[in-house]
């Protein structure tokens, strides 16, 4: 499991200022979970994925990726096998000139044997629906498929835990779709650990577990239905609800009112259908 104890961390400005951007965040990550974090721009998110394999080393408080504590360069290439991270722009991952290229580079830096190399690739691309385009250049996808081609970098040298930082913020809504119909995927039928970081409300609707943070502090943590059923909070914040939630509201202001509280398009198809 991943656990994060205490952590703080500051940045320093050019004047010599410093500005809190974790403030004692504490949380607990368990194998096969899926858990989203939400926040505005400014309230530590980033930073905290960048903690979870030694892209930045703790100030204060500790890491601990299955009993291993990221605290220096010793154990920080351990680390990173452990923790596959994806970022916002696909683009700034690319290295190869082909798909095919670009999983062989990660896997060539981890030493795995040439003769089975094909094999791990095509796995890896099946898994993200990118086999038909192993001979395709980057530059030829679409942002969903670009960005599903950098999991499949990630997800070929077989870590443990997925991080994605805000994966789908520069994508289109059938991209983002496509990225998070993966993600579910993954973790359904694989049991792969996700920490998924996003501003998109809808996002974070099928996690196991959602963590609010503000400011550097963990504001609000629970299950989606616990995180949205805390309404003035979220607004509090101005965060906003996810968009069934909403209709649900607006539906509710004209005296309409469901028997259960809805997150999902899903979920408010099931409440419509009964009114009628």
């Amino acid at each position: 499991m991943i656990k994060i104890i205490d952590l703080e961390h500051e940045y320093k400005k050019d004047n010599n200022e410093s500005i809190k951007t974790l403030n004692k965040v504490n949380i607990d990550i368990n194998k096969g979970d899926f858990v989203s974090i939400i926040g505005h721009n400014g309230s530590g998110k980033s930073t905290l994925a960048k903690h979870l394999n030694g892209l930045i080393i703790p100030q204060k408080g500790e890491v601990i990726i299955d009993d291993i504590k990221v605290i220096d360069d010793n154990n920080i290439w351990e680390i990173r096998r452990k923790v596959g991270m994806v970022f916002q722009n696909p683009d700034n991952q690319f290295v190869g000139g082909t798909i095919e290229e670009d999983i062989a580079f990660g896997l060539e830096n981890i030493g795995f044997p040439s003769k089975d190399m094909m094999e791990r690739i095509n796995y890896a691309a099946g898994k993200v629906g990118m086999g038909d385009y192993l001979k395709r250049p980057p530059h030829k996808l679409s942002g969903g498929q670009k960005q599903r081609s950098a999991i499949g970098s990630v997800l070929a040298m077989e870590p443990d835990y997925l991080v994605l930082d805000e994966p789908t913020s520069m994508l289109d809504p059938k991209g983002r779709k496509e990225v998070i119909e993966v993600l579910r995927t993954l973790n359904k039928q694989d049991k792969m650990t996700i920490l998924l970081i996003t501003h998109f409300m809808d996002e974070v609707v099928y996690s196991d577990k959602v963590i609010v943070m503000d400011k550097g502090n963990i504001v609000l943590q629970g299950t989606p239905k616990e995180v949205f059923n805390n309404k003035k909070m979220l607004k509090s914040i101005n965060l906003e609800l996810p968009k069934a939630a909403i209709l649900q509201e607006i539906i509710a202001n004209k005296g309409i009112n469901f028997k259960d509280e809805v997150l999902t398009k899903e979920d408010l198809v099931e409440e419509l259908w009964q009114l009628f």
